[in-house]
C-alpha cells in the first residue's frame, strides 16, 4: 500500500492534449482566440502576452486550470480622485411677528448660497464607472440664512 501511494505521489505532471486547447481571451476591448498547453489561466495569459495589472481582475481566477473552450476575461480596473465644487443652498428662517398681518411676510435678510469642495474616489472597470466614494467635504464659502 505504501509503494502504491509513493508511486502515485511521484508521477510526473502530464499536460493533457499536447495539440493545445482552444481558449478565448477578452481584454482591452478585443477577443483573442488562442491555442495553449498552459496549465493555469495565469500561464495562458502570459503565453498570449496579455499583461495583468495589480488592480485588474481576471475571471476565472489566475490559479484555475485551463479547460478546452474556456473564456478568460481581463477586467481593467482604474481608480481616479476628483474634486468638485457644489452649491450649499441657503436656509430660510421664519420669524413670527405680531407687527405683521396674518399671512404677510417681510424680507429681513437675503440669504446667500455657500460652496463646498467635495473629493471623490472613482473606480472604473473597463472604462465604466462602477463606484464613487466620498473622501472628504470642505466648506469653501459659508452660506447665510435668509430671513423673510
Amino acid at each position: 500500500m505504501l509503494a502504491s501511494a509513493l508511486s502515485a505521489a511521484c508521477r510526473p505532471i502530464i499536460r493533457p492534449n499536447l495539440d493545445g486547447r482552444q481558449i478565448v481571451i477578452r481584454a482591452d476591448g478585443q477577443e483573442i482566440r488562442h491555442t495553449t498547453n498552459a496549465l493555469t489561466v495565469r500561464e495562458a495569459l502570459a503565453e498570449a502576452d496579455v499583461a495583468v495589472g495589480a488592480d485588474d481582475r481576471v475571471q476565472p481566477d489566475l490559479w484555475v486550470e485551463v479547460q478546452e473552450g474556456m473564456t478568460i476575461r481581463v477586467i481593467r480596473v482604474q481608480e481616479e480622485t476628483i474634486v468638485e465644487r457644489e452649491v450649499l443652498p441657503y436656509r430660510e428662517q421664519t420669524i413670527k411677528s405680531e407687527a405683521l398681518a396674518v399671512g404677510e411676510t417681510r424680507l429681513l435678510q437675503a440669504g446667500q448660497n455657500g460652496q463646498v469642495e467635495v473629493t471623490y474616489r472613482l473606480q472604473f472597470e473597463d472604462g465604466v464607472e462602477v463606484s464613487r466614494s466620498l473622501l472628504r467635504q470642505v466648506v469653501v464659502q459659508e452660506r447665510s440664512t435668509r430671513s423673510p
